[in-house]
């Protein structure tokens, strides 16, 4: 989505720290009360492959993919994903 390559190779993507293992694409997201770029320090040290942030950290040793909306970067790369695919989709309400 971003055109940037990724040095390692990502096998899941995460938005909460608690859940990032080894591989995964952690997504920094700013709330109301919690800013998720505090995190960053937490998955280094968990092994994400990277993080895809709004603003860099240039203390830290992980590769990290700069957007002005990472919620909305993740949306566009869900798009892009289920546009690969010729499934219906299905809608509850």
């Amino acid at each position: 989505v971003t055109g940037q390559k990724l040095h390692q190779p990502v096998t899941g993507i995460v938005t909460d720290s608690r859940e990032c293992q080894k591989g995964d694409l952690y997504v920094a997201l700013s709330g109301k009360r919690v800013d998720g770029h505090g995190f960053l320090p937490v998955v280094t040290e968990q092994g994400a492959s990277a993080a895809l942030v709004s603003r860099v950290n240039e203390e830290l040793n992980i590769q990290q993919v700069l957007v002005e909306d990472p919620l909305m970067t993740i949306g566009t790369m869900g798009h892009n994903w289920r546009k690969q695919f010729d499934i219906p989709v299905i809608g509850i309400t």
